[in-house]
């Protein structure tokens, strides 16, 4: 009898130790779990950290701007690309301006506040004109703005500089009393381009103008 107490005693102390032992085996299991979680938590992060954000890979378009002279005052302003809707061009175009159809084969861009201040344009290949037809055609009609007033040439040579893909060139103006009627007419990339421009002394956007037709380019 004494054989058998001793016997419970010693496997309930055994029992207790195993569950013992246990316990203390899930605890470090459950401890690994957290760690090895945790560590795999914080490598997410720092793998998410790690990766680059759509940002870094896109490269900012570049503004373009035009500078140019008015009243003797400087300026230099950001443009936007407008595609002609009746024919295949882009030009780039400042804030206070609008282009807009005005018939077949000719375009207007205008300053938005004053339509008067304005600037016919018209393009053409040179499969279908060449540049020796397209000025005597503007000389013609340079001496028909006024009968008193003869038009002279006007150097924009200075204007052309930064365009090394205008190959020829031509500018003619007549002052009037309150107008002055400026025409430009380039080749450029197999396209002639004719600017008929119609400006006020006083509002002086004439160098603004030539210098957003010079950006006109195929699309």
């Amino acid at each position: 009898m004494t054989k058998q107490i001793k016997f419970l005693a010693i496997l309930c102390i055994a029992l207790l130790m195993l569950v013992g032992c246990n316990t203390a085996k899930d605890q470090d299991t459950t401890d690994e779990t957290s760690t090895t979680e945790g560590n795999n938590a914080s490598n997410d992060n720092t793998e998410k950290d790690e990766q680059p954000t759509e940002s870094d890979d896109v490269t900012e378009k570049e503004s373009k701007t035009i500078t140019y002279t008015t009243n003797g005052e400087q300026k230099q302003e950001e443009t936007t690309a407008v595609n002609s809707d009746e024919q295949q061009y882009s030009i780039e175009i400042l804030p206070s301006f609008t282009l807009t159809a005005e018939e077949p084969g000719k375009d207007m861009l205008y300053l938005t506040e004053n339509g008067s201040i304005s600037m016919r344009i018209e393009t053409m290949s040179v499969n279908d004109q060449t540049y020796e037809n397209l000025i005597a055609n503007t000389e013609e009609m340079m001496n028909a703005v006024d009968e008193t007033v003869h038009p002279t040439n006007f150097d924009i040579q200075s204007y052309i500089a930064n365009h090394s893909d205008i190959t020829n060139y031509a500018a003619y103006k007549v002052d009037l009393v309150d107008e002055i009627v400026t025409a430009v007419v380039f080749e450029k990339a197999n396209q002639l381009v004719r600017l008929t421009i119609f400006d006020d002394p006083n509002v002086d956007l004439t160098e603004a103008m030539i210098k957003m037709g010079l950006t006109i380019s195929k699309s």
